[in-house]
């Protein structure tokens, strides 16, 4: 079971094939934060090889970028690596 982060909030649990389809209809996409049991963080979700496929070519030079990638380790929400407070919860702590 998969959990992503939409509208700024935790959305879920869905299973496989649900965000498949959401892949498919666009309502998720490369960057969109996804997290399962087992996985110390959130990650994108064209990070999990399970779904790299999912998004073609497009997605995987989107994700190729060289910036590191921030993320509130208490909302889950991504971040700027300038900013020291997460613009979603203003009280993280900020994990790479």
């Amino acid at each position: 079971m998969y959990f992503i982060i939409a509208d700024n909030q935790q959305q879920g649990p869905f299973d496989f094939s649900t965000i498949t389809s959401y892949i498919s209809q666009g309502q998720v996409l490369p960057r969109t934060l996804i997290w399962k049991e087992g996985m110390k963080s959130w990650a994108e979700t064209i990070s999990l090889a399970e779904f790299s496929d999912a998004f073609g070519t497009d997605g995987d030079a989107e994700a190729a970028e060289d910036d590191p990638i921030l993320f509130c380790s208490n909302c889950g929400a991504r971040i700027s690596q300038e900013m020291a407070f997460c613009p979603n919860c203003c009280k993280c702590v900020i994990d790479k």
